[in-house]
């Protein structure tokens, strides 16, 4: 049943962009949606976990700029914040993946890891594309062909929601303002100690009472995470040291306790030993992975003109400025590299130890994708027709990564 909903939710997304339904006892709100979970968890819960989720109440806000969600006390009254805009934005990057049968093999990829920092608003799959109905409606029955998509989905909703519950249960909303209050010297390693916690509690429940698969943990983390960097990273664990709190208390019950499984031990083995690879890689650099890539990178091309054609360099350089919010004119900055690689006339891919990928990508698809970031930031960003369309045009003259006849609307359009 729980399934079900799921679907129907998902096809009103992509065909309207719209998150609320009325579905009976659907997933109409975020309101909806924790009680749904709440439901499900509550015979697991003991007395005293019962009697404090009983108080909890959502705070709802429609149409925010925020993309998160946390628990908080006020006037002595529990509340759990959530932001329509981040369930809904869970929703489309997550229905991407099932999409990349149909529009491109790294559609999902490109959805979530370049055009969602692209735009401030981001638009539903079917928007993107600019589809009509009836394009839109095949769009939605490849979505469903996904199972992955649609239990990622469900994760990540149950598990944000219960993350913020177990805030509550464990008293942290409470101990913050005690810690503020005193001035606590250990109070920035405390609160992200609570996060830690609320981490692992929710997924006692998920595991107990729902359903909980360790494996798209870092999926789940990722889409939740975005733009934690605006928060302040001292307080808030990062992805890695998320994952490796998570991977280590997993190895506790899958390789020691009582429900121990070789196989999945060995998995956990594996995953917590490259989290914990890439934590160091970086408190090496003090400062992210793209930053530091993006500093050697273009002290090479600098350095070296053979590689001014590399298209694959530009394209890292470009994305990952858009990634870093603390990046003054971000944009503009973003589009130097985008638009350049955009019109190399003969592109290259390096494909060696100085391509951040590491893979031997056809040149002429990662210029198209240059020329469609350039396009969609002039168009949605700048408001730049002239040089939207003429970016536009670009990627049309390849079209690899993209229909033609996405283009073709989007020209006529501007």
């Amino acid at each position: 049943m729980q399934n079900c909903k799921i679907l129907i939710l998902i096809f009103i997304i992509l065909k309207t962009g719209t998150l609320y339904c009325q579905i009976g006892e659907g997933l109409n709100s975020p309101a909806s949606s924790f009680k749904r979970i709440v439901n499900e968890i509550y015979p697991n819960l003991t007395n005293k976990e019962k009697k404090i989720v009983d108080q909890i109440h959502i705070d709802l806000e429609r149409n925010s700029d925020s993309q998160t969600a946390y628990a908080f006390e006020k006037n002595n009254k529990k509340y759990i914040y959530i932001s329509d805009i981040f369930l809904r934005n869970c929703v489309y990057l997550i229905s991407s993946i099932g999409l990349d049968s149909i529009i491109s093999k790294n559609f999902s990829n490109f959805y979530s890891k370049e055009y969602y920092y692209a735009v401030d608003t981001l638009k539903s799959p079917a928007e993107l594309l600019e589809m009509d109905e009836k394009e839109s409606n095949k769009l939605f029955y490849s979505a469903l062909e996904s199972e992955m998509s649609l239990i990622q989905l469900f994760q990540t909703t149950n598990f944000v929601i219960l993350h913020e519950v177990g805030h509550h249960v464990l008293g942290h909303p409470k101990k913050k303002k005690s810690l503020l209050k005193k001035k606590d010297p250990e109070i920035d390693s405390k609160l992200k100690s609570f996060e830690y916690e609320a981490d692992l509690w929710a997924i006692e429940k998920l595991r107990k009472s729902v359903f909980f698969e360790v494996a798209l943990m870092p999926t789940v983390i990722e889409l939740w995470s975005p733009r934690l960097i605006l928060r302040n990273p001292i307080q808030y664990p990062t992805v890695p040291e998320r994952m490796i709190n998570i991977l280590e208390n997993e190895k506790k019950i899958t390789c020691i306790g009582v429900d121990k499984n070789i196989n999945k031990c060995n998995y956990v083995n594996s995953e917590l030993n490259t989290w914990i690879r890439i934590k160091k890689s970086l408190s090496v650099f003090n400062e992210d992975v793209d930053s530091y890539m993006r500093a050697k990178l273009i002290n090479k091309i600098l350095k070296y003109n053979e590689f001014k054609n590399s298209v694959d360099i530009y394209h890292f350089l470009g994305v990952s400025i858009l990634k870093d919010y603390n990046i003054e004119n971000r944009i503009d900055s973003a589009l130097t590299y985008l638009t350049y690689a955009a019109e190399i006339s003969e592109p290259k891919s390096t494909a060696n130890e100085l391509s951040p990928n590491q893979i031997n990508e056809n040149p002429y698809e990662i210029k198209e994708k240059c020329a469609l970031l350039s396009a969609i930031l002039y168009e949605e960003n700048l408001r730049r027709k002239d040089l939207a369309k003429k970016y536009f045009s670009i990627a049309n003259d390849i079209a690899i990564f993209f229909p033609k006849a996405f283009y073709e609307r989007k020209l006529k359009k501007l």
